[in-house]
């Protein structure tokens, strides 16, 4: 009994390392790359970003595993039919999807 409780721990202390090994490189990448999207989405918003008009924005969220991130893009109004100037002007980086640890807006 206590061998195999001791293998379960270890499986489970191995588990949440691995988690917040994660999390911690996900949050650093995401933080010093502007406009990158998560590595592994399983959801997002349903919402078309090139089918912005000129000076609308759009916030836009990805659901990763634990983590998601809110990012806003805005169409520049020198924007034209053939080029579409969208930028990233905030991104937010919720853990379980409700504790926000990082997010910037410019």
């Amino acid at each position: 009994m206590k061998k195999a409780f001791k293998i379960i721990s270890i499986i489970v202390l191995i588990l949440v390392c691995t988690f917040t090994i994660f999390i911690c490189e996900e949050s650093i990448r995401l933080k010093f790359n502007n406009g990158s999207k998560p590595l592994i989405v399983l959801g997002r918003t349903k919402y078309c970003i090139s089918c912005l008009e000129p000076g609308e924005e759009i916030n836009f969220e990805y659901f990763s595993l634990g983590y998601k991130l809110k990012v806003k893009y805005y169409m520049s109004k020198e924007s034209s039919e053939d080029n579409k100037m969208v930028k990233v002007t905030g991104e937010e980086f919720d853990l379980f999807y409700g504790i926000r640890l990082w997010a910037w807006v410019s």
